[in-house]
């Protein structure tokens, strides 16, 4: 295999434990039918020049700077453990399978739910829709509130704080219980997968 061809198949892997498995048929959707449904009409097949394109835009698209300062790609050098806070066991159940999920396909990541938060480095808040800009203004107060709902209005939002040697230290997930399975499993994955470090993403890429 050629150097360049090497390259091409290191970045495909990469992108598609990172991202392409969000549009698989994952453990937590497999027993809902309007689910498995939607997926099956999703994109499966990507050239390889697609992934190139969608793990450039991704990794080291407008979150990243290229056109003036290079940052460094943000990650975890510990282990990631994942508390969910809320009252609606049955999210919180299908939470846990996106974890395993998660878990079992990128490679050289340790992350699992925990019950209590003192160990949690990743607190997912469960929330009802029409709690949402509240528990966003709680997160990051009313200015950056109103700028994430001028700029984004979303269903759910991820964020993370990172010290001085770009080691992520704490991530912070947002997720609506009361959108349908559908809406939480998909903002569960991204969500989740952002918090973990490539946060930028872009309707360019399925």
């Amino acid at each position: 295999m050629s150097a360049n061809r090497r390259s091409r198949y290191l970045l495909a892997s990469v992108l598609a434990a990172l991202a392409l498995d969000v549009i698989a048929a994952p453990p937590a959707s497999a027993d809902i039918p309007a689910v498995a449904q939607r997926q099956r009409t999703e994109k499966k097949s990507f050239t390889d020049s697609e992934i190139l394109e969608g793990f450039m835009k991704i990794a080291f698209g407008a979150e990243y700077h290229l056109a003036g300062r290079v940052d460094r790609i943000r990650k975890y050098e510990v282990p990631v453990r994942v508390f969910a806070d809320g009252n609606r066991a049955d999210r919180k159940t299908q939470l846990a399978k996106i974890v395993s999920d998660i878990g079992a396909k990128v490679q050289h990541l340790d992350i699992a739910v925990i019950e209590n938060s003192e160990g949690a480095n990743v607190l997912v808040k469960l929330v009802r829709d029409r709690d949402l800009y509240r528990t966003i203004t709680t997160f990051y107060g009313g200015e950056r509130a109103k700028e994430i709902k001028s700029s984004l209005d979303p269903q759910c939002l991820s964020g993370f704080r990172k010290n001085e040697k770009f080691e992520i230290e704490r991530s912070d997930v947002i997720l609506t219980v009361d959108n349908g399975d559908f809406v939480f499993l998909d903002c569960a994955y991204e969500e989740l997968l952002q918090s973990l470090c490539p946060i930028n993403h872009t309707a360019s890429v399925p």
